[in-house]
């Protein structure tokens, strides 16, 4: 029985390492789910008059979106249409540059568009200016990975219709491009800071706060992020309490 005392200990720790990234997760989402319940949700028609009678505000508000003036976007690694996009761009290299060595990912990149889109619903229309926003997606992810043949290739592959917005799109060897992409008439949950801007209602983040939007609904973000905190707020503690009686079982 002693012997097995030792591994299960050594075990125990490394599960109360690594339940600190749920906790992580869990202290975010509840900041979130606080966020979300204590901020107004209000129809977009009624924006223009609250802003008016009292400036900025923060809100959530819900819709369809849509282009905004400058028109659709395409995606730079999929190439599909949509008002938002966010590409991620992860290196897969072995320890010290050593090949045969284990594979450290690590994500080098984000990219994501800056142009304002529409957000709409029965009421009215508001332009979201996405700005550092931190979305929530559903759905599919568009993913590539191109193998390190160990040299350069003579050219960079482009991929997707070409973009005013964005720069040229190349793959490089060695790491995997992650994008994600609101298209035209998805349903959006945003939350932000609206205000008047000239003769135009916008929302967007601040430096505090950037603009959040989601593809759940309020009801089932709410929901996710409260099994979210049950999670990261249970494990931890549940794994230091296992820690800690087997600590007093070998000293017995």
């Amino acid at each position: 029985m002693d012997d097995l005392l030792v591994p299960a200990q050594v075990l125990t720790l490394l599960a109360a390492v690594l339940s600190l990234f749920p906790l992580n997760r869990a202290i975010k989402a509840r900041r979130l789910r606080t966020d979300l319940l204590q901020t107004p949700h209000l129809p977009i028609g009624s924006l223009a008059t609250a802003c008016s009678r009292e400036g900025t505000i923060p809100v959530v508000v819900d819709g369809n979106a849509e282009p905004g003036p400058q028109g659709i976007l395409h995606a730079p690694q999929s190439g599909r249409a949509c008002v938002w996009y966010r590409v991620e761009v992860w290196s897969h290299r072995p320890k010290n540059g050593h090949p045969g060595n284990r594979i450290h990912v690590t994500r080098t990149t984000v990219r994501q568009s800056s142009r304002s889109f529409a957000l709409r619903d029965r009421t009215g229309e508001v332009a979201c200016r996405p700005g550092r926003a931190e979305p929530r997606l559903t759905g599919s992810i568009h993913q590539e990975f191109v193998p390190d043949p160990g040299r350069v290739p003579d050219a960079p592959r482009h991929l997707g219709p070409r973009d005013p917005e964005r720069t040229e799109t190349s793959l490089e060897p060695g790491k995997s491009y992650r994008e994600r992409a609101v298209s035209p008439g998805a349903r959006l949950l945003v939350r932000g800071h609206a205000r008047i801007d000239g003769e135009t209602v916008v929302l967007e983040g601040t430096d505090e706060e950037p603009l959040f939007f989601s593809t759940l609904s309020e009801p089932h973000l709410l929901e996710a992020n409260q099994r979210r905190e049950i999670v990261g707020f249970t494990l931890l503690p549940a794994t230091l309490v296992v820690l800690a009686a087997l600590a007093v079982g070998g000293q017995e």
